[in-house]
């Protein structure tokens, strides 16, 4: 009997970095000009160099574009803390801290010149490619607790018993996302979410869930109909409601793939805000870069 041969090793996921062999030398490779570029005009301090050196010195705490790369996505991936993470690479903690501060922004443009950054703010215009529709959801994820009260109170989600952030997100049938806002309190409805943002999809069918009942309807948004207080749906709309929800699970599939990322799953220990944001286009445009190069995760549109 045969002995069943090993899968090759560039299909498998890396589980320490949420990506496989190739995309991680796709994103090396913008990264390493990214990086080098940074080094040689400012200093793990932040602060402009007085000359410009040749090239890094070997006595550096986290030496090569490679090791940088890989602790960028494994401290994201795995949201170790920053002392487990300072022993998996031979550092202290406050090195951690400084080398994710200053790696972070590198991250973002190394993802941003690739194409897979999403994007961000509170305007989204579509340019149509053709999409059959368009799917939106609002998606939420845990923040540390603020020590004042009224704060607090703004933060904390009752649907999810948390405190938490909100993003609105828009993706297409392929799962790449298109658009993610900026944050929100965890108490901000959905809609309240939605009416604060200037949001243009021409003709092309935008699905919403019941979260958004009440928005404006005229041109090609559609959301599920309502059940009626104490009546039944009709047949029709309930067969329009299932097609949709069949279409709309999709969007909870990017989520999902987003979340990979446990920094994003779990609760991020990050105070600072800009920080937080960035983290989330990083994540985001770390998953566009899966779907991109990885058909097994692009999500079938039929």
């Amino acid at each position: 009997m045969k002995k069943k041969q090993p899968k090759s090793s560039r299909i498998k996921v890396n589980q320490l970095t949420s990506l496989t062999d190739e995309e991680f030398e796709i994103l090396l490779i913008e990264f390493d000009i990214e990086v080098s570029k940074k080094m040689k005009l400012y200093t793990l301090k932040g602060e402009r160099r007085k000359y410009i050196p040749s090239s890094e010195s070997l006595r550096s705490s986290l030496y090569g574009s490679k090791n940088k790369l890989n602790f960028m996505l494994m401290s994201m991936k795995a949201n170790m803390t920053q002392e487990l993470l300072g022993m998996c690479f031979q550092m202290s903690q406050p090195k951690v801290s400084e080398w994710f501060s200053y790696l972070l922004p590198v991250l973002e443009r190394s993802l941003d010149k690739l194409g897979l950054c999403p994007v961000f703010g509170m305007n989204y215009e579509h340019q149509d490619n053709g999409e059959t529709h368009l799917l939106g959801d609002v998606t939420e994820r845990e923040i540390p607790r603020k020590t004042c009260y009224p704060a607090q109170k703004e933060d904390f989600s009752g649907k999810s018993h948390m405190h938490a952030e909100k993003n609105f997100g828009i993706c297409n049938p392929q799962g790449r996302m298109l658009f993610m806002s900026y944050s929100f309190s965890g108490s901000t409805h959905d809609k309240a979410i939605y009416d604060e943002l200037e949001v243009n999809v021409g003709n092309v069918p935008f699905l919403l869930d019941l979260g958004f009942i009440g928005v404006d309807e005229s041109g090609s948004t559609m959301v599920p109909f309502k059940k009626p207080k104490g009546k039944e749906l009709g047949k029709v709309k309930k067969q329009l409601n299932q097609a949709m929800s069949k279409l709309r699970v999709k969007i909870e599939h990017v989520f999902a793939g987003v979340k990979r990322l446990k920094m994003l799953k779990e609760k991020i220990r990050i105070p600072c805000y800009a920080k937080r944001q960035t983290i989330v286009k990083v994540a985001v445009a770390i998953h566009n870069l899966r779907v991109q190069y990885r058909s097994s995760l692009i999500i079938n549109s039929q």
